[in-house]
């Protein structure tokens, strides 16, 4: 049995879809399982071992090679889709919710096209859900019921990461000394939500509040703190002030790296985006700030004491559904939270954390 995941979008998306590889991995020990992603999270995909074959679909790089030379777009995209077709999949899971994905498996020949009908682009599939939009339930469920497709019962409603051990013995050394200082680590991560894009902003949580936290952090609480994030973040925040107790890892790590740093952290605080989807993945609890997004669709998954999430009751929140956001002139979701109350909930959370530790 040769099985081919398809899904193009951010971190946490592709986190969301490992319960699903693990209940075919399950049903058919044997299958081969392929996997198409963007190039952004093809690093965390490559070292997942139930995962056999990779195939990355970045359409900027398309679009800009086009740009460039049309022939030389024809001829490297045809090369990408005898790839896939060189494998001989069987069935394919298109979770992109486009058209064109189900159009081109189809002109592939693979059999079974299985996904979600949003919107009438499901066409192409053979087997499918018909919905408006995620809002009933998690996005793990959403994609682990898909095996209901195939007869089949969703048994893995938990996502779980793999690393290599070098890559996570590398995250052990570089916190080796501040452990030596105090035994919380603590991952303050003011990005998140890249996959928005130009967007993001309206996920995120202001840096200046980041900002207050970190030193209310350094005033009250016992902690060695890491400061992750990537380049963008880095420029945003701006000078780190020197400090024994934090680390400054913005803009300096792999992905691989940037998820060994979570993984060896006793708690990780962050915004709605691919950072706390990790965490989640490696059971490190969160404390997460969400805004316009639903929690009960997007959130840390699954939803236990370990994963606390920030967010104002507002009439307007969440505003996100069925994958638009309407404009908004006040952003209260996020502008009213303020750093006391983030750093309130932080030490009940810590209480809770050193309690069950």
């Amino acid at each position: 049995m040769r099985i081919l995941i398809v899904n193009p979008f951010g971190i946490g998306d592709v986190i969301f879809t490992l319960p699903l590889i693990r209940n075919l991995k399950k049903t058919f020990p044997h299958s081969h399982i392929g996997y198409l992603s963007n190039r952004r999270t093809y690093p965390i995909l490559s070292v997942q071992p139930e995962i056999d074959s990779l195939y990355v679909y970045e359409k900027d790089e398309w679009r800009s090679l086009y740009k460039t030379s049309r022939i030389k777009t024809i001829i490297k995209f045809g090369s990408f889709l005898k790839s896939i077709k060189r494998m001989k999949f069987d069935i394919v899971f298109d979770l992109s919710l486009a058209g064109k994905f189900g159009f081109i498996f189809w002109i592939l020949g693979i059999k079974k096209r299985l996904g979600y009908d949003y919107k009438n682009r499901g066409i192409f599939l053979n087997k499918k859900i018909k919905m408006s939009g995620y809002s009933n339930k998690h996005m793990v469920e959403y994609y682990s019921d898909l095996v209901a497709l195939l007869g089949l019962k969703s048994e893995f409603k938990f996502t779980k990461l793999s690393l290599p051990t070098s890559v996570i013995d590398w995250g052990n050394d570089e916190v080796a000394e501040l452990k030596n200082r105090s035994n919380l680590i603590i991952s303050l991560i003011p990005g998140g939500g890249a996959s928005w894009g130009s967007q993001a902003y309206k996920k995120r949580w202001e840096e200046e509040k980041y900002k207050e936290l970190l030193n209310l952090m350094l005033r009250e609480i016992d902690a060695g703190i890491l400061l992750l994030g990537d380049k963008e973040d880095k420029s945003k925040w701006g000078k780190v002030p020197k400090h024994d107790m934090v680390l400054n890892y913005m803009g300096e790590t792999s992905l691989l790296e940037f998820a060994a740093l979570i993984s060896v952290s006793d708690l990780v605080v962050t915004n709605d985006g691919g950072p706390v989807h990790i965490a989640a993945a490696f059971s490190i609890p969160t404390l997460s700030i969400f805004g316009p997004v639903s929690e009960s669709v997007y959130g840390p998954y699954p939803k236990d004491n370990k994963h606390r999430i920030m967010s104002l009751k507002l009439n307007c929140r969440p505003c996100y559904k069925n994958f638009r956001m309407p404009s908004c002139s006040h952003h209260r979701c996020l502008d009213e939270l303020s750093a006391g109350d983030v750093f309130k909930e932080l030490k009940e959370h810590l209480s809770l954390i050193k309690h069950e530790k």
